[in-house]
């Protein structure tokens, strides 16, 4: 299940980096999803993601499940909370409007991983 939810976050990141791209350029729109290279993804990690990635990177089994459910909770509430700010402020209304669809799938996805995380420990 760790493995589902985690395919299902990389499409889901991806495909909404390339949204958030594609609505910062004056260039055509397209259909094909051009998911960020893996320096790219790395280079906007903060100092806490990057300690997390390394933690990930060497663990494995069961060790493996709990630390990334449990980063990727920590994570997505973090991110609910960014979203929620942003719907007070925010102006754009391109960016609103992914924000909000975005916020939806955040508590969505809160709730699979507080599932996930009673299942792994």
């Amino acid at each position: 299940m760790v493995k589902e939810f985690g395919k299902w976050e990389v499409a889901e990141q991806e495909t909404i980096a390339d949204i958030l791209k594609s609505m910062e350029s004056d260039g055509r729109a397209e259909g094909a999803l051009k998911p960020p290279s893996e320096s790219e993804v790395e280079a906007m990690l903060d100092a806490e993601g990057k300690a997390s990635l390394d933690k990930l990177k060497s663990a494995s089994g069961k060790d493996f499940d709990k630390a990334y459910v449990t980063a990727q909770l920590d994570g997505h509430k973090k991110l609910l909370t960014i979203q929620e700010d942003y719907l007070k402020v925010g102006q754009n209304l391109e960016h609103l409007g992914v924000t909000k669809l975005a916020r939806g799938q955040i508590k969505e996805q809160i709730d699979h991983l507080d599932m996930l995380k009673s299942k792994v420990g």
